[in-house]
């Protein structure tokens, strides 16, 4: 398991794009990219919640499956997003991401499987996963 942070995601041409970081509040008037309100994405609910939090209901003008359709919208300047820190690595042209202020939810994240699974594909995953994503047993390790 892992504790992420909540950024924003922003079109480098935003007008915040240039602050060290900002309030979640400061998105007030921008349109929002993010995961569908159906299939239950813990990011999407830390969005409306954070939001809702900062006295506002996010306009949301379009949804994608993944972080990384997420993220070219907000490099092709469609919006801004609320995503988790761990997207971070997929750095985008045209995107860029700062830390938001105040206190936050963090959002949980884990990785499981079956031991007796000998997929190579699953090897593979587990192998990029362990390598990039720190977790509190590493440090038991």
């Amino acid at each position: 398991m892992q504790l992420e942070s909540l950024i924003a995601a922003l079109p480098s041409d935003h007008p915040l794009a240039e602050k060290d970081s900002i309030d979640v509040a400061d998105l007030a008037d921008s349109p929002f990219v993010t995961f569908p309100g159906t299939g239950g994405s813990s990011v999407r609910d830390a969005l409306i919640r954070v939001t809702h939090e900062a006295g506002f209901t996010p306009r949301i003008v379009q949804e994608a499956p993944d972080s990384l359709t997420i993220l070219d919208l907000v490099a092709a300047g469609v919006g801004v997003t609320i995503t988790v820190s761990s997207v971070l690595h997929l750095r985008r042209s045209g995107v860029v991401c700062k830390p938001l202020r105040g206190a936050l939810p963090r959002i949980e994240s884990a990785l499981a499987w079956r031991r007796d699974n000998e997929s190579p594909a699953l090897r593979a995953v587990i192998e990029v996963a362990r390598a990039t994503i720190p977790t509190p047993l590493d440090a038991d390790r």
